[in-house]
């Protein structure tokens, strides 16, 4: 719900949008807690194990850790917290939407966002992937000449019809031809298969 509303607002009040994806979010994150594991195969020593130091994929806690980090840095640049949705994060001129190690930024001045990316990065350490809005949550966002915006999963598609076998097919422009109303209210479909 917070993606579309941010996005809605985007067009209507035409903001600059950036898309940033953080390269191994979870590991950039201190482990709070004592973590131990045995030593990997082949790199065992007799009585030895390890402690982590940072977050690893695979440990619960993981997910929180990253986004307390994430969040720390984005409130030092004067992003607060929306009460409303935790992972919408305000200034008055950048918004941030958050989601796991994905941040979609909102500006009337492309500078403002830049300057967050970058301040950011630099205080956490942190490095990124710059899409360009084209793979929030895989979801390629396209803005239209008439300030629309356009909302494609093709990737995603792509991969499950490589996966099926399917890439090859013979593709129909539209699967199932709308016939009207039933009685009911329901519509009526006929399919071409």
């Amino acid at each position: 719900m917070t993606v579309r509303l941010t996005l809605v607002l985007s067009v209507v009040l035409k903001l600059h949008t950036r898309q940033v994806d953080y390269i191994l979010a979870f590991v950039q994150a201190e482990l709070k807690e004592d973590v131990y594991c045995e030593m990997p195969e082949g790199f065992s020593k007799a009585g030895c194990i390890l402690l982590f130091k940072k977050s690893v994929y695979g440990l619960r806690q993981s997910p929180l850790n990253w986004f307390k980090t994430l969040s720390a840095g984005l409130k030092d640049l004067g992003l607060l917290p929306s009460g409303i949705d935790q992972c919408l994060f305000i200034s008055p001129s950048v918004i941030c939407v958050v989601y796991v190690d994905d941040c979609l930024l909102f500006s009337r001045d492309l500078n403002e966002i830049e300057k967050v990316v970058d301040s950011l990065g630099k205080k956490l350490d942190l490095g990124y992937e710059d899409t360009d809005v084209a793979g929030f949550l895989g979801i390629q966002l396209q803005k239209n000449e008439n300030g629309t915006i356009e909302l494609k999963q093709t990737g995603l598609i792509d991969r499950i019809t490589a996966t099926m076998g399917l890439d090859q097919a013979n593709g129909k422009h539209t699967p199932a031809e709308f016939r009207g109303l039933a009685k009911d209210g329901s519509m009526l479909w006929l399919s071409e298969c």
